[in-house]
């Protein structure tokens, strides 16, 4: 439904949006198809930016961590994650973005949007690259835990060979998982947002049930996992890197306390 409304895929564009509308309230439309009641579930989340999809030399903006030999991983690490907090801006936000991609990726239980369903943000004058758009998720799922899905971890992931990860959203991660309770965790806060819309839905049923928030939280353990594993043989300071915007600066110094206190009480 996405696609015919982004720019650069015809001058018909906006007469194929509204077709794709059209069939899918039709063909999605509750009350047998009929389509004045509209369409129960979630959609395709947009962007208040220009994006475009990377159809084209994807590999410029990002490299998929899936799948790759030895030889592979060893000229993508040398060339694009050997990197430091004092490296290049540039060098930083490309490898960064990078991995901030797989973690989504693996947290939303869908590791093979790197064919084409990976979006980039521009600015409204068109003149610089932003950051990735996590749009588009309509494949994500919390049926089955991300290892060993058949669109998840069936194959040997290289983010713990890697070793680097953005800072502030590390320390987020870890401290959501850390603190985690019956009732508190990632799933949990993302399953109280969906209760909600809980009221208005009476066909599909809970759009993110329980059982999916403890699938969330499996996949975040996982993550958790590598990361801190990371850290544990390499040293925290060679493996958080600093993201270089603005926004973290400001807030870096209150997650990483917080993590560090409640890392210490655990101890």
């Amino acid at each position: 439904m996405d696609k015919p409304t982004l720019p650069g895929f015809g001058k018909d564009s906006d007469t194929k949006a509204r077709e794709a509308v059209d069939s899918m309230l039709r063909e999605c439309g509750v009350d047998s198809g009929s389509p004045e009641f509209g369409v129960e579930g979630a959609f395709v989340g947009w962007s208040p930016f220009p994006a475009a999809a990377l159809t084209h030399n994807r590999h410029n903006h990002f490299v998929s961590l899936l799948n790759l030999t030895d030889a592979e991983f060893a000229f993508v690490h040398d060339k694009y994650f050997n990197i430091t907090s004092r490296s290049d801006p540039s060098d930083i936000d490309w490898a960064l973005e990078t991995i901030t991609l797989h973690l989504w990726s693996i947290i939303t239980g869908f590791c093979e949007r790197f064919n084409h369903n990976v979006y980039l943000s521009h600015s409204r004058d068109g003149a610089h690259d932003g950051p990735f758009e996590y749009i588009d998720n309509d494949r994500s799922q919390w049926r089955e835990e991300v290892v060993g899905y058949k669109h998840g971890l069936t194959t040997e992931h290289r983010l713990g060979d890697v070793c680097i990860f953005p800072r502030e959203l590390s320390m987020r991660l870890m401290l959501l998982h850390r603190r985690r309770s019956h009732s508190f965790s990632l799933g949990q806060l993302v399953y109280q947002a969906m209760l909600a819309y809980e009221d208005s839905l009476s066909f599909n049923g809970s759009m993110f049930p329980m059982r999916q928030a403890s699938v969330m939280d499996a996949n975040l353990a996982y993550v958790v996992g590598v990361i801190e594993g990371c850290i544990a043989e390499r040293g925290e300071h060679q493996v958080l890197i600093p993201e270089t915007h603005h926004m973290y600066n400001q807030e870096r110094d209150m997650y990483r306390h917080l993590y560090h206190a409640f890392r210490d009480f655990a101890q």
